[in-house]
């Protein structure tokens, strides 16, 4: 029997005032974690004398619950797994953890037109608001990890059925957790402006 259990998640951040990905140990947890990360960006044209904030404002197409923001991380934490009966007993096997991260961002299309030190605002700012979607992503990679260890320590039991449903408590249990986690990064951030995000 090969399980998949599908959440999303989805990390809003930069509420208008507003990648590389720091690798895992090389452990056989995170061996057994496989990370695919697309990063996509909206195009912002800033026309004459506007401002930076607000041309970003006008191109952003991230909303949520009627609010804008400036850049978003989503993703999902997958575990596969089998359940093989052994000696009358059921466990868990092959269990593997994907972890899909996407990211949205805002990109210049007419830095050449713009004067040097809009340009120098906008670099600081991206660079900021990169840092930031960088937290979520670990945030991301800590629930995909904390979701393969819960799964990996659960006991044989006499009923598949039961460990698939003890599989499915800590599964949600532990989203929910890093649900939390995610609000409680963007409420200590000020969703990015306290790292430099703001513009």
């Amino acid at each position: 029997m090969r399980s998949v259990i599908n959440r999303n998640l989805l990390a809003v951040c930069v509420l208008f005032m507003g990648t590389q990905y720091v690798s895992a140990q090389n452990t056989l947890q995170d061996q057994q974690i496989r990370v695919i990360r697309s990063t996509d960006h909206y195009q912002v044209e800033v026309r004459g004398d506007e401002l930076l904030r607000t041309a970003i404002k006008r191109a952003s197409p991230i909303v949520k619950a009627g609010k804008g923001y400036f850049a978003q991380t989503q993703w999902t934490v997958e575990p596969m797994f089998a359940l093989q009966t052994y000696a009358g007993l059921c466990r868990v096997r092959q269990l593997s953890v994907k972890l899909r991260l996407k990211i949205m961002m805002p990109q210049l299309i007419n830095s050449e037109q713009l004067s040097e030190q809009k340009r120098k605002r906008f670099d600081f700012f991206y660079n900021a608001l990169s840092k930031h979607e960088r937290g979520h992503a670990e945030i991301a990679h800590e629930a995909a990890s904390a979701v393969y260890q819960a799964i990996s320590m659960i006991p044989a039991n006499l009923d598949c059925k039961a460990i698939h449903e003890k599989v499915e408590q800590k599964y949600h249990s532990i989203l929910e957790d890093y649900q939390r986690k995610n609000s409680d990064y963007d409420q200590e951030t000020d969703f990015g402006r306290t790292q430099g995000a703001a513009i």
